[in-house]
């Protein structure tokens, strides 16, 4: 049976990964990254953490972007990337 994995990033920086989320990466074959318009920073960090974490060559990553919201949309448009500490 195929499993998907959510995994988040805590309060938002790769020294709050907990070691529950590390131990679950480990048993993962693809990360699935998606790419937003215009924010470049998410997908960075997200490769930047599987580098830190994980044995190379032991996973696969595949991207994709994520299509333009509408702006009727709930979501809030002016969303900030995050800063590093």
């Amino acid at each position: 049976m195929k499993k998907i994995y959510l995994i988040g990033i805590g309060p938002g920086g790769p020294d709050y990964l907990t070691i529950q989320a590390i131990n679950i990466m480990k048993k993962i074959d693809v990360f699935f990254i998606l790419e937003k318009e215009g924010n470049i920073e998410f997908p960075k960090m997200r490769l930047e953490i599987l580098k830190r974490y994980l044995d190379k060559d032991t996973y696969r990553v595949v991207t994709a972007k994520v299509p333009k919201r509408p702006k009727s949309s709930p979501y809030k448009e002016g969303v900030e990337p995050l800063r590093p500490l």
